[in-house]
C-alpha cells in the first residue's frame, strides 16, 4: 500500500542521515583519541588506517574496552566508541 511504501522510504532516508551521523561522530572521536597516533605517518607500532580499515568493527571496538586501546578510548563515550569503530 502506499502507506507502507512511504514508511519503508522515510525509513531509509532515516537510516542514510544516521548513517551520516555515526560517520561525523566517528570521525570526530578518531580526530580526538587515536589520529595522533593513528594518523598520517602513524607513530611507530601504531596500525596505520588502511590497516585499520581491514579490522572488523567489533575487533576495534572490543580493543577499546578491553584490549590494548582501554586507555587511549577513556575520553571516548560509548557512542563515540561505536562510530569511531565503524569509521
Amino acid at each position: 500500500s502506499l502507506c507502507q511504501a512511504l514508511t519503508i522510504v522515510c525509513t531509509a532516508l532515516a537510516a542514510s542521515a544516521w548513517a551520516g551521523d555515526d560517520k561525523a561522530i566517528g570521525e570526530q572521536a578518531f580526530t580526538k583519541a587515536c589520529a595522533a597516533c593513528h594518523g598520517d605517518p602513524p607513530v611507530p607500532r601504531a596500525l596505520p588506517r588502511d590497516q585499520l580499515a581491514k579490522l572488523t568493527p567489533e575487533f576495534i571496538y572490543q580493543a577499546q574496552l578491553t584490549g590494548k586501546m582501554v586507555l587511549n578510548a577513556a575520553a571516548l563515550n560509548d557512542m563515540e566508541k561505536r562510530a569511531v569503530a565503524i569509521y
